[in-house]
């Protein structure tokens, strides 16, 4: 008897753990283009990974492009599973260059374009993934150097036009 009621809970369980485990992220990417009076030299491009396609995002965890380095921790097996726990998506803004002033460079004031870019993807991936909750999540920034310029205004409306 005990036998077959552990059996028949291995047998109930198994898909769930399964279903976890081998359940594909939802990757997403768009280019925003810049508008007229910012200092973005081209579109800016960006990837959002969901952990898990069908469960609500809380938040988005922004990983800034700077080197190969900074790309390992965006694909890092670990950082995506403690994205996926905490139902964080991850997007990778790839490298935005400017138009003038910083050689090409990023130019990391947010009234000059990549703020605004930054919450114009998040609105298209609210689009495009049918996570409305993409488009007021909260973000989580990570990067160096004039990626803190970022973290200056409280608010996306700070950022919009």
């Amino acid at each position: 008897m005990k036998l077959r009621v552990l059996l028949l809970i291995a047998f109930v369980s198994w898909p769930a753990l399964s279903w976890a485990e081998v359940a594909e992220p939802a990757v997403y990417q768009t280019v925003v283009a810049p508008l007229p009076d910012e200092d973005l030299a081209a579109g800016c491009q960006y990837e959002l990974t969901l952990g898990d396609r069908l469960r609500g995002v809380r938040g988005v965890w922004v990983i800034f492009d700077r080197g190969r380095d900074i790309l390992r921790i965006y694909t890092d097996p670990n950082v995506r599973s403690f994205a996926r726990r905490h139902d964080l998506a991850l997007l990778m803004p790839f490298h935005c260059r400017s138009k003038s002033g910083t050689d090409g460079d990023l130019n990391m004031d947010p009234s000059k374009g990549i703020g605004r870019a930054l919450f114009a993807a998040l609105e298209r991936f609210a689009h495009l993934s049918g996570h409305a909750e993409l488009g007021s999540a909260n973000v989580i920034l990570l990067g160096f150097s004039g990626t803190g310029s970022l973290v200056g205004p409280s608010n996306r409306k700070a950022w919009k036009t």
